[in-house]
């Protein structure tokens, strides 16, 4: 994860539960001291709040924009790599079944397409090797459990997600009865 990324990130969480605390509280802003200047009278204090979501709009754009830079071609890696562990042992079975009669070197990894699972590998006395396509369809079960492989056994998506996640949730339970809620 890059330092401009991980900036981003920690921008974004504490503004997000900045939002939150201040929702959460209920506070009521009546006065305002910055840089030792006291305002003690506000005309809109509605204005702080405004304030403070055009920062989250803004943090949260940017966390955005390094994310899809680093973050998404991360997941989606880890997320192939993953998967074809999971699908090689189930493709290599049906490699097994439909070249029954030749010894198969299982030494190719599965290749992943949008909508089909490609198994090439070499075999004996043959040339042209074993050649297997599934559609993606058959491996429910594996992307479930790639999934569920992610979630739990890898940091990247608390690294990458948790802060897009987190600031949604905690916007839209900042718009419903608060009057720092821009709606």
């Amino acid at each position: 994860m890059s330092s401009e990324l991980i900036l981003q990130r920690r921008n974004l969480i504490l503004i997000t539960s900045i939002m939150w605390f201040l929702k959460y509280s209920q506070i009521k802003i009546e006065q305002f001291t910055i840089l030792g200047i006291q305002f003690k009278y506000f005309e809109n204090p509605n204005a702080i709040f405004i304030a403070l979501w055009i920062i989250w709009t803004y943090l949260l754009f940017r966390y955005y924009q390094y994310f899809m830079e680093e973050g998404k071609s991360k997941i989606q890696d880890n997320f192939i790599q993953i998967f074809q562990k999971k699908a090689k042992e189930k493709i290599q079975k049906k490699a097994d079944e439909k070249y029954a009669e030749h010894k198969l070197e299982h030494t190719s990894n599965v290749l992943l397409n949008k909508s089909i699972v490609k198994y090439i590998c070499p075999v004996k006395g043959n040339p042209d090797g074993c050649n297997i396509e599934m559609p993606i369809k058959e491996f429910k079960s594996e992307i479930f459990k790639t999934v569920i492989s992610l979630l739990i056994n890898k940091s990247i998506i608390t690294d990458y997600l948790f802060p897009i996640i987190f600031a949604i949730i905690i916007m839209i339970y900042c718009f419903y009865g608060w009057n720092g809620a821009i709606i």
